[in-house]
């Protein structure tokens, strides 16, 4: 037997009132549907003592019943899929005109600020408009609570700053933010730092010698130049250079 023929029987042999006693509406649909165990998980899992009181409260449409149960279902986290399989099990037990409410049940459900529940764009009873879902700005913190606002719940810590820095590096090695290198005057993206294998300059160098080592910008417009040194001395496998 299914869950929604067992709920069905129970409606049979008990009657409407069950579903104020929901520690034995549960005890006999266990009972009755112990075959397929998958579904009944699933049904006590989703729904409570409040849900199944509302299924038999008289001052509240069925299709509006169907909307509150979805949006319950929902709040608390439950799939689409269990949600869809609690409603029709429990409008197919209860004999609810499911086709009628099957537009209801496809709907997003909302409850406006004036307490009225609505499945429009607009408030039934206020006429206010339906709100918007706001961008999530959520952020996590080193601790792993995850927080919405600037300081974290849990720790205290600040939210960290997002580094949109677009601070590029000119080819004489200087850092900027504009789009004008501040020491040589290269605009950005002129000339890209190109980093070459370069010898050994020391290796076969001699007292007297000149060698090139490094560059620098050293003339008035900022032409990067290599630096040439001269070796004074060697010793101890170590050169002294100017």
């Amino acid at each position: 037997m299914t869950v929604k023929e067992a709920i069905k029987e129970i409606i049979k042999l008990r009657g409407l009132l069950i579903f104020n006693d929901y520690n034995k509406f549960i005890a006999l649909l266990l009972d009755l549907g112990n075959s397929n165990q998958k579904e009944l998980n699933i049904f006590k899992s989703a729904v409570n003592e409040k849900i199944l009181k509302l299924c038999i409260d008289d001052s509240i449409e069925n299709s509006q019943k169907i909307t509150k149960i979805k949006i319950r279902l929902e709040d608390n986290g439950f799939s689409e899929n269990t949600i869809n399989f609690v409603i029709d099990s429990l409008v197919f037990a209860l004999g609810w005109n499911y086709m009628k409410n099957q537009d209801v049940l496809n709907q997003t459900g909302w409850t406006c600020s004036c307490g009225t529940l609505n499945t429009g764009n607009f408030c039934s009873n206020c006429g206010s408009a339906k709100p918007q879902p706001k961008e999530s700005k959520d952020w996590t913190c080193s601790c792993g609570t995850v927080n919405a606002g600037n300081f974290c719940s849990n720790c205290g810590k600040a939210k960290p700053v997002t580094n949109e820095s677009k601070d590029w590096t000119c080819s004489c090695g200087t850092v900027n933010t504009g789009n004008f290198c501040s020491n040589c005057g290269k605009k950005k993206g002129e000339q890209k730092v190109q980093v070459q294998k370069q010898e050994n300059p020391f290796e076969n160098a001699k007292v007297g010698d000149y060698i090139k080592f490094g560059s620098y910008p050293t003339t008035g417009s900022g032409e990067i130049q290599p630096i040439e040194w001269q070796v004074l001395s060697i010793e101890n496998n170590k050169m002294f250079v100017v």
